[in-house]
């Protein structure tokens, strides 16, 4: 492995001469024909002449030939070294084959999906295809990328990746074929004929003759095809089988309509009607889509017999890269499976993906301040790599695209603190805050994070205004007690939100460091109440007690009158903020008796009036009002352990 990582490390260097002076080349070699080429000869002579005589060029002619000749043996020294690139490339190429070669008969270190393209490469019998199917995100181009990069980035053996989105026909396919073999080509020939077309009168006659012809069938024998996006040749593909929708007609109108007998031998003529126009609009939307399932049958039957052709015809390797979901399992096996005799590979998202993935984000992003990203990849490396293959294993980030999003995510926002801020702690805390606020994005749960507050424990926000299994993707500290504290939602939101960057981190690290409930959020949430006192309980405190331990009548009360204490429940809108924030803790678990003393201590502040009632505790509430004359008192022994 070290061989072939110098190895790789020095031929790109090499890549990179090589293309600076097979630019320069054309160049040097138009140079050198300037003085052979009699007619350009004569007009640069006479040019020459003209600026000498009218003085304009303070020069000899003898030293202008002089300075021409040096000039020239540079431009023969320019091709000469880019000949040498090129040969040194050409041994470097033979060099990583021979290495690979070897690599693929040592199959005990590869994955699975390495030992099975090796074995596909270099096999040699009945033409076959190679497909890999998956999962949207699964990473599916990312692994055959990283595998051709890692072994085949500087080799003999060409690979050309070609896009299937939005291809047609077998000629629009053809196309982008050769566009692409044309593109790849970087050889010395091609950069030489280019000076061609900077040589007078003939030049661009003797371009297009040299110029090369580019086709499929012109490329080595062995060369690699990979189509990418197979599924999005077309979009109906896709599309839900059944898109015949029903019109349901609601119950309550229809009793309404026909209490009457003429009414109802009206509507049921009408609603007969309609369904009689609803079947032959069916039957026509089912013959559209018939011809245009046929219509994308075709294309891909189009592709499929081109790709065949490359196979069979040519010798060529081709894999095909498809979202399954996209097209179906029986589309899968009666156009690409039997057709094409394919060798399948199903993809799904392992370690040493998430592994990967997180070696090429880090090396993606590059920090001005180093220590930063030193202190962000010692996280994520030495600490959380583990913790997060958990998190991928059993969420929404095991499509790889959203995981390197949340990657990403992470190392943006912790950059905009200072490295002396980046503590274990709070990277800890940042992690888990962006993870909380993608995983409520992906549910559609952003709301709850209005309620979250900056420094708050984590465990005890989640548990109360989510639900619990929102624990399960945690990043925890190595210490079982380590606090996972909040971090503002509009910062640890700001990237999956496309938001504008944040400036104000510095604010939003102070309020996190000096948050001061803590301590009674981790007792709440590990049941450890004994020691709790009632005037260090803010309401959603209160409202969490209440939630978890609602047999403790008489403790509730106290923690629910001194949390209330901040609020002066004069106005309406108050009353309504603290039910709506009781309502977001609640959900809808039960309140056992815990609502009725809640309502007892808003009517003693506020009174016995009612509130603009729109959700059922607000409607509860007033029944309460209504209906409720004495005072609850809980019974004496319901006090804390």
């Amino acid at each position: 492995m070290k061989t072939r990582e110098h190895l790789n490390t020095f031929a790109g260097k090499q890549q990179n001469i090589k293309k600076y002076l097979s630019k320069l080349a054309p160049l040097a070699f138009f140079y050198i024909l300037l003085y052979h080429v009699e007619a350009v000869k004569k007009f640069c002579k006479a040019v020459v002449l003209y600026l000498i005589e009218t003085k304009l060029l303070p020069i000899s002619v003898e030293n202008i030939i002089s300075l021409y000749f040096i000039g020239e043996k540079i431009c023969l020294f320019e091709i000469i070294l880019t000949i040498a690139s090129v040969i040194m490339m050409w041994a470097i190429r033979w060099l990583n084959d021979y290495l690979t070669k070897q690599e693929a008969k040592n199959m005990g270190q590869k994955s699975r999906m390495e030992e099975s393209l090796f074995r596909y490469l270099r096999e040699g019998t009945a033409p076959r295809c190679y497909l890999v199917t998956g999962e949207w995100g699964s990473g599916k181009t990312y692994e055959i990328d990283h595998f051709f990069e890692k072994y085949y980035k500087y080799s003999n053996r060409k690979i050309y990746r070609i896009s299937c989105f939005g291809i047609s026909s077998r000629k629009e396919l053809i196309e982008e074929i050769n566009n692409t073999i044309e593109r790849e080509d970087d050889s010395f020939y091609t950069f030489s004929i280019q000076a061609l077309k900077y040589i007078p009168v003939v030049g661009d006659a003797l371009y297009k003759v040299l110029k090369k012809s580019y086709r499929y069938t012109s490329v080595p024998t062995g060369s690699v095809f990979i189509f990418d996006d197979f599924e999005r040749i077309t979009a109906r593909m896709c599309m839900e089988e059944n898109n015949i929708r029903e019109t349901h007609y609601s119950p309550r109108m229809y009793r309404q309509i026909s209490t009457v007998d003429s009414e109802k031998q009206a509507f049921s003529a009408i609603s007969d009607g309609f369904k009689e126009t609803e079947r032959a609009f069916a039957q026509i939307r089912n013959f559209s889509d018939r011809q245009l399932d046929k219509q994308d049958y075709d294309k891909y039957i189009a592709a499929v017999g081109m790709i065949n052709e490359l196979v069979e015809v040519c010798g060529m390797k081709a894999i095909i890269i498809c979202n399954s979901d996209m097209l179906g399992e029986k589309f899968i096996y009666e156009v690409l499976r039997s057709k094409l005799n394919c060798i399948e590979f199903k993809k799904i998202v392992t370690v040493e993906v998430t592994k990967t993935v997180m070696d090429t984000v880090l090396q993606s992003i590059h920090l001005e301040n180093e220590e930063q990203q030193k202190k962000i990849a010692d996280y994520l490396k030495n600490y959380a790599r583990k913790p997060l293959e958990g998190v991928v294993a059993n969420s929404e980030f095991r499509n790889m695209r959203l995981y390197c999003g949340l990657l990403e995510a992470f190392i943006n926002t912790a950059a905009l603190f200072t490295e002396g801020q980046l503590s274990f702690s709070f990277l800890n805390s940042l992690l888990n805050s962006i993870i909380i606020v993608h995983l409520c994005y992906y549910r559609n749960l952003l709301q709850k994070l209005q309620y979250y507050e900056n420094g708050a424990y984590l465990p005890f926000l989640l548990t109360t205004f989510n639900d619990t299994d929102f624990l399960l993707y945690l990043i925890r500290g190595n210490n079982e007690t380590q606090e996972v504290a909040w971090v503002d939602a509009a910062l640890s939101g700001y990237w999956i939100l496309n938001m504008r960057r944040p400036e104000n981190a510095g604010k939003v690290y102070d309020e996190w460091l000096g948050y001061s409930y803590s301590e009674v959020e981790w007792k709440i949430t590990t049941g450890a109440i004994q020691k709790l006192e009632s005037d260090e309980l803010k309401l959603v405190h209160a409202l969490a007690f209440g939630k978890r331990y609602k047999d403790m009548d008489r403790a509730n009360e106290i923690f629910t009158e001194h949390a209330l204490e901040e609020y002066e429940l004069t106005t309406e809108q108050e009353v309504l903020d603290v039910l709506q924030l009781a309502e977001e803790v609640f959900g809808d678990k039960d309140w056992g008796v815990y609502r009725n003393i809640l309502f007892k201590i808003i009517v003693d502040k506020f009174g016995r009036k009612h509130i603009a009632a729109k959700t059922s505790l607000q409607r509860a509430f007033n029944y309460f009002v209504d209906n409720t004359m004495t005072r609850i008192r809980p019974s004496a022994s319901d006090t804390l352990p």
